[in-house]
């Protein structure tokens, strides 16, 4: 687990990190599907390849809700 206690953020990082959470903003399983290290080696998901069946099926579920503007 990375220390995040010292981190300094420029106006560059928080605008970019700000685009890319945008990106997302109606694909949550995209979002989960990036912005987790699946598969990378020393991660805590080094033997995952991505969510389970349960979780993508709700993310998905989300997502189309999101997009409907239903939620």
């Amino acid at each position: 687990m990375a220390d995040l206690d010292n981190v300094v953020l420029t106006k560059e990082d928080m605008e970019a990190l700000a685009d890319y959470c945008a990106d997302y903003s109606k694909d949550p399983l995209g979002f989960v599907e990036t912005a987790f290290p699946w598969g990378e080696k020393n991660s805590p998901l080094e033997n995952q390849d991505g969510a389970d069946i349960w979780q993508r099926e709700i993310l998905e579920y989300m997502g189309e809700e999101l997009r409907k503007g239903a939620i």
